[in-house]
């Protein structure tokens, strides 16, 4: 009863997610003459916050599909998680200090964390398993389905949205910052 619910809810903000990814997209780009906008400012008061919501979020519920629901994670899973488990420790720093290294360090893990959920959901939906998943992990299939909402909403798809919403937010505050350090030369 508590894991359908769970799912849900993870389906619906996920679904919620793409659908302010994309409304946020073409706006940001309709705008990206004025990184000053005041949805621009908005976005950038509390991205700090909401990037280690998301990265802590992503964390707890990695843990409660392992531990709780009892879904052992396949190899792609593991590494995964290998890319998302360090940012909170990095977004932290970013967060206190406003140090650009740090941001940096966020982008390339989730790019790399990105890349290997977007392959992910490659071979979910049907796609070649061009590296042969089933055979590096410990027996768990790298397509095994735990969870499907909504008619797509997977495992794979939360964690491609939850990396693409990190580098999204992460770039538009390391433009912003970008812009504000060259305004006051």
């Amino acid at each position: 009863m508590i894991l359908s619910i769970v799912n849900m809810a993870l389906a619906i903000g996920v679904v919620v997610s793409h659908v302010v990814l994309a409304v946020g997209l073409v706006y940001f780009f309709v705008n990206r003459k004025n990184p000053d906008h005041a949805p621009a400012r908005l976005l950038m008061k509390g991205a700090d916050l909401l990037l280690i919501g998301i990265v802590l979020g992503g964390i707890l519920l990695s843990l409660f599909y392992s531990r709780f629901a009892g879904f052992a994670p396949c190899i792609l899973c593991v590494i995964q998680r290998y890319f998302l488990y360090p940012q909170i420790i990095f977004l932290v720093i970013a967060w206190r200090t406003q140090k650009m290294w740090a941001y940096t360090v966020v982008w390339i893990l989730s790019l790399v964390g990105a890349i290997i959920a977007l392959y992910h959901n490659y071979i979910d939906y049907g796609g070649a398993d061009l590296f042969a998943c089933d055979a590096l992990g410990a027996g768990i299939s790298c397509t095994k389905r735990y969870v499907m909402e909504l008619g797509y909403i997977t495992i794979p798809m939360m964690s491609l949205t939850a990396f693409v919403l990190i580098l999204v937010i992460l770039s538009f505050k390391m433009r912003r910052m970008c812009h504000n350090d060259q305004a006051h030369l």
